[in-house]
C-alpha cells in the first residue's frame, strides 16, 4: 500500500516492537520506565524524470512521528497516563527476570531493518502507576506534506500495531538487600562515624539515586550532603549526643567532616573522611553536639534502574546498631457499590438535544473500600486521581470500551442548559447520599445525526483496576446502566420572531448611517449567541465585532455592508463605530444605539457616502445559539425592495 501527494509519498510505514514480537510486558508502570518501539517508515519524493527515489525524512518530520492508541481516527491520542518520549531516559529498558534466585535484566536483541532505504524512528513509551495494569494497542501516527497517516491499515500486512500490558513495578524490602557495615569509618576523640551500606541481592538491579528523606529533621549544624531522621542521647554519657541519617553526596566523591556534621570538636576543623558511600547509605554519628531527641520516622526514598521506587525506614535497636525497615507499601483499595444513575434516580431519558453543545446530566455513585492494617476493610473516599478516571462509556462487556464518534462524555458543565426543558433544574433532581457513597458528575454531550437509543455504563480505576457498571468482581456483581435516546433540536423559524427596524441608529447627516434590524424571539426561547456567518466577506479596516456578509452600492455614491455583530452579546452593552468599521472618523469613535430591544438577534446595514467597495453578495446564513445549546439559522440577505432599510433575516 502506498500513500502519496503530487511529489511526495510514503511507500512504507509499520510500528513494531525491537525484538520482532508484537506484544510485551516490558514496561513498569512508573511512569519513568520506557519500552521501545521503533517505526520503520520509507518517504520518497518524485524527481524530474518521473521516478520515485527514496530520500531522508527532515528533522521537523521526525518530529511529527508518535505513537497514539490503535484506531481508525487518525486524530487518537494516547489514553490517559500513557506518554510517549522522542529519546531515551537514563533508566534501563526491558524488565527483571528471576532464574536460580539470580535475577538478571532481560534483554532481547534488536532487530535492525533489512531495506536500506528504510528509516527506523525511535520512540519510548512511558505509563503512569495510576493507570490500569491492562494492554493497550498502539499504532505509530504520521504528519508528511500536511496530511496524517498510521499504521492502521498501512503496512506489510495492510495494518500494523503493537500492544503493550504494563507490569506492576517492581518493590524491593530489606531483606532483598545486602548489607554491609563498617564500624568506626571515622573515628577521633569522641566523635564516630559508623558507615551501613546496602545493594540489592539482585545483579540486575541497582539503585542509581538518592531521593534522600521525606521529612529529615533540622539541625543547626547539620552537614551539606547529610540528612538526619533520629537524634538520641547516649546512655551513660550525657553530653554525647547522636544521629542516625543518610549521606546525599554523589558516590565515590571525597567526604570531608562538613559534608555530615559540622561544629565537631576535631584536631582540624574540616578534616577528609576516610571512606567513599554507595548510592544507598546510612551512619550513626555520636560526638558532642547539642540537639533535642527527636524521631520523624520519616520515608528514605531511592530510585533503581528500571524507574522503581523503593522505600524504608530507618531505626536504632537497643544495642545501638542501625536497623533498616520496610516502608509501608500502599493499602489495597476496592470497589464495594459503582452504580450510573439519571436526574431523579431513572435510567432513561430523551432529555438531550443532538445539537453537539447540550448537555445531559450523569451520577456516577461510587463506594471504595480500603484495607486496613488488621485486615478489615474501612470505607474512604475516592482519591483525586480515582474520580478523574472515572467516565461514561457505551454498555459492553469490554472494560477498555469507549465512544464512537459524535458522543462526548464532559468532566465539567459547560454554559448551556442541560435536559430539554428551558425552565430551571426541578427539585426531583437526583439528590445523592454523600454520607453513604462518593458521587461523580459527567455530561453527555451528542452530534448532530441519526436518532437512535443508546445504553451507557461507567467506567473507573480503582487500586490499578478498571471496574465498569457492567462487571464482576469477585462475588461482587455490578449491574447498572443507562439509556440515552437523543432529542432533534427545534429551529426558530422567520415566521417565529417579531421584527423591529431601527433605520437610525446611527446618523450623521446623509455621509454615515447605520440601520438594525431587531428579531425577538419567542419567550420560551433564550437567544444567548450570536455563533457567526457561513461566509464572511472580507472588508478592509473591518470592525474587530462586525462580520460583513456582503457589499453593495446604491446609485448615488453610497458603500453598504451588512452584516452582524459578534463577540458582543451582553445584553446592555455598548456598540462603537470602529467596532463595525474603522477609519470613518480620524478623530472621534461615536457609540450606535444596538438596545432598542433585549435582544441579540440582529442585522446591521452601515451606509457610508463616498466609499467604493468592489461588491460582494454571496449567499450567507447567520447561526445564533440558544441557551440550550441548539443553532438557529437564517439566511442574511440585501434585498432591493428594502434598499432604505437594508439588511434582513429571511428564513
Amino acid at each position: 500500500m502506498v500513500i502519496k501527494t503530487d511529489s511526495v509519498r510514503l511507500s512504507h510505514l509499520e510500528i513494531r516492537l525491537p525484538d520482532g514480537l508484537n506484544s510485551t510486558s516490558a514496561l513498569y508502570a512508573n511512569n519513568r520506565h520506557q519500552c521501545l518501539v521503533i517505526i520503520d517508515i520509507v518517504k520518497e519524493m518524485r524527481g524530474d524524470d518521473g521516478v520515485w527515489h527514496p530520500v531522508a525524512l527532515t528533522a521537523h518530520e521526525r518530529t511529527n512521528i508518535n505513537v497514539v492508541a490503535y484506531s481508525s481516527d487518525p486524530d487518537a491520542d494516547l489514553p490517559p497516563g500513557w506518554n510517549c518520549d522522542a529519546r531515551k531516559n537514563k533508566f534501563t529498558l526491558g524488565l527483571v527476570s528471576q532464574k536460580d534466585s539470580i535475577k538478571t535484566t532481560k534483554k532481547q536483541p534488536e532487530i535492525k531493518a533489512l531495506d536500506s532505504s528504510v528509516e527506523s524512528i525511535k520512540r519510548y513509551i512511558r505509563v503512569d502507576s495510576a493507570i490500569a495494569l491492562a494492554p493497550v494497542t498502539l499504532m505509530a501516527r504520521v504528519t508528511l506534506a500536511g496530511q496524517v497517516f498510521t499504521t492502521h491499515g498501512f503496512g506489510r500486512e495492510g495494518d500494523s500495531s503493537v500492544v503493550i500490558e504494563p507490569t506492576a513495578p517492581l518493590r524491593l524490602g530489606a531483606a532483598d538487600l545486602e548489607l554491609k557495615v563498617t564500624p568506626g569509618a571515622f573515628q577521633q576523640g569522641l566523635v564516630k562515624i559508623n558507615l551501613y551500606e546496602w545493594k540489592p541481592r539482585n545483579t540486575g538491579i541497582y539503585f542509581i539515586e538518592n531521593q534522600g528523606l521525606e521529612a529529615p529533621i533540622k539541625l543547626t549544624d547539620e552537614g551539606d550532603y547529610f540528612e538526619t531522621s533520629l537524634v538520641s542521647g547516649v546512655p551513660m554519657f550525657p553530653t554525647i549526643s547522636r544521629k542516625v541519617g543518610v549521606g546525599t553526596k554523589a558516590p565515590n566523591s571525597p567526604l570531608y567532616m562538613n559534608d555530615i556534621h559540622k561544629g565537631l570538636e576535631l584536631s582540624e576543623p574540616n578534616p577528609w573522611l576516610p571512606f567513599t558511600t554507595s548510592i544507598m547509605n546510612a551512619m550513626i554519628v555520636s560526638g558532642e553536639f547539642r540537639s533535642t531527641p527527636s524521631d520523624t520516622n520519616s520515608v528514605w526514598r531511592l530510585l533503581d534502574n528500571v524507574g522503581n521506587e523503593h522505600s524504608y525506614y530507618l531505626s536504632m535497636s537497643d544495642t545501638g546498631t542501625l536497623v533498616l525497615r520496610d516502608a509501608a507499601g500502599p493499602k489495597l483499595r476496592r470497589v464495594s457499590l459503582f452504580e450510573i444513575k439519571l436526574a431523579a434516580g431513572n435510567s432513561s431519558t430523551q432529555a438531550l438535544y443532538s445539537s453537539g453543545h447540550n448537555q445531559c446530566k450523569v451520577f456516577i455513585e461510587v463506594i471504595v473500600l480500603e484495607r486496613q492494617d488488621d485486615g478489615f476493610w474501612q470505607r474512604v473516599n475516592l482519591s483525586f486521581d480515582e474520580s478523574r478516571s472515572a467516565t461514561v462509556t457505551f454498555f459492553s462487556n469490554d472494560p477498555n470500551q469507549s465512544l464512537s464518534k459524535g458522543w462526548f462524555c464532559d468532566v465539567l458543565k459547560n454554559r448551556y442548559n442541560t435536559g430539554i426543558s428551558t425552565s430551571p433544574q426541578n427539585s426531583s433532581e437526583h439528590a445523592p447520599d454523600a454520607t453513604r457513597f462518593d458521587t461523580i458528575e459527567r455530561y453527555m454531550r451528542v452530534s448532530p445525526g441519526t436518532i437512535e437509543t443508546q445504553r451507557f455504563m461507567a467506567r473507573i480505576t480503582v487500586g490499578g483496576k478498571v471496574y465498569t457498571t457492567n462487571s464482576v468482581d469477585g462475588s461482587l456483581i455490578f449491574n447498572s446502566c443507562i439509556a440515552i435516546r437523543p432529542t432533534r433540536p427545534y429551529a426558530l423559524r422567520q415566521y417565529d420572531l417579531l421584527e423591529h427596524i431601527d433605520t437610525n441608529a446611527y446618523r450623521d447627516g446623509n455621509s454615515v448611517r447605520v440601520s438594525v434590524h431587531y428579531y425577538t424571539a419567542p419567550s420560551s426561547t433564550q437567544i444567548i449567541e450570536t455563533v457567526g456567518l457561513s461566509r464572511p466577506v472580507p472588508i478592509s479596516s473591518e470592525g474587530v465585532h462586525f462580520k460583513t456578509a456582503g457589499v453593495f452600492r446604491i446609485p448615488g455614491g453610497n458603500g453598504v455592508k451588512i452584516g452582524i455583530v459578534v463577540n458582543h452579546d451582553l445584553a446592555g452593552s455598548v456598540l462603537y463605530m470602529n467596532s463595525v468599521q474603522r477609519g470613518v472618523y480620524s478623530g472621534s469613535n461615536p457609540s450606535i444605539k444596538i438596545n432598542e430591544r433585549q435582544t441579540i438577534m440582529r442585522a446591521f446595514s452601515f451606509y457610508w457616502a463616498g466609499w467604493y467597495p468592489s461588491e460582494a453578495l454571496p449567499p450567507n446564513y447567520v447561526t445564533f445559539r440558544d441557551s440550550n445549546g441548539c443553532d438557529h439559522r437564517f439566511r442574511l440577505s440585501f434585498m432591493a425592495a428594502y434598499v432604505s432599510t437594508g439588511a434582513r433575516l429571511t428564513g
